[in-house]
């Protein structure tokens, strides 16, 4: 039995026209989604906070209304829910903490009403793991450390808006560009590389 009304409903969704809401389907009861987010904990302290993505199927439909208008779940996006699939299928068991940090970035975004592309957002998550990666030769915010990081990003800008790419894939090729970038460093030192290059290989390869 529902407990609301598709005009309960609406007259609330009037209050949620901002992001990310604005992204999601309404329907006549709730949101067209494939997550919700969970939270436990106090939203002032997030560091103490307690987060989790459930697939919608998990709930029954009024139960899910409920949780949603309460505030204690929050719908995801398409484009969050992208990254949740591979993360829920993949991410978790490659790095548990990564893991954590995505979802907690992904409960700051409901509570700073910004509106990010779908390549902003994988940027973001995938920062992350490329910075354990570097973090993995060298020392937190070292010069090389950062070089990597800057390589990185630049790569990601030039790279993304061409392959488009899932999630998942572009935090792969991610992975395999950072550890290319490692031994360039390694081998030749802080030094600029052609913007216009793929990579470390496309140096090495222009160069012979």
């Amino acid at each position: 039995m529902r407990i609301n009304t598709s005009q309960v409903f609406s007259k609330w969704l009037l209050d949620k026209s901002f992001y990310p809401y604005n992204e999601l389907r309404a329907t006549r009861y709730s949101f067209e989604c494939r997550y919700v987010l969970l939270e436990a904990g106090e939203v002032q302290h997030p560091s103490f906070r307690s987060l989790k993505c459930v697939a919608v199927s998990s709930f029954d439909p009024p139960s899910l209304e409920q949780l949603i208008m309460s505030g204690n779940a929050k719908p995801m996006t398409p484009d969050m829910s992208c990254i949740l699939d591979s993360l829920e299928s993949w991410g978790y068991f490659h790095n548990i903490e990564w893991y954590s940090i995505v979802l907690d970035m992904v409960a700051t975004m409901f509570e700073e009403d910004k509106p990010t592309s779908k390549e902003k957002m994988y940027k973001q998550c995938i920062y992350w793991r490329v910075r354990e990666k570097a973090h993995e030769t060298y020392e937190y915010e070292s010069l090389r450390h950062d070089a990597v990081l800057t390589y990185w990003s630049d790569w990601f800008d030039r790279t993304y808006p061409i392959v488009k790419v899932s999630f998942r894939v572009m935090t792969l090729m991610s992975e395999d560009f950072v550890s290319d970038i490692i031994t360039y460093v390694q081998t030749r030192g802080i030094v600029p590389y052609p913007s216009n290059m793929d990579g470390p290989d496309s140096i090495t390869s222009s160069e012979d």
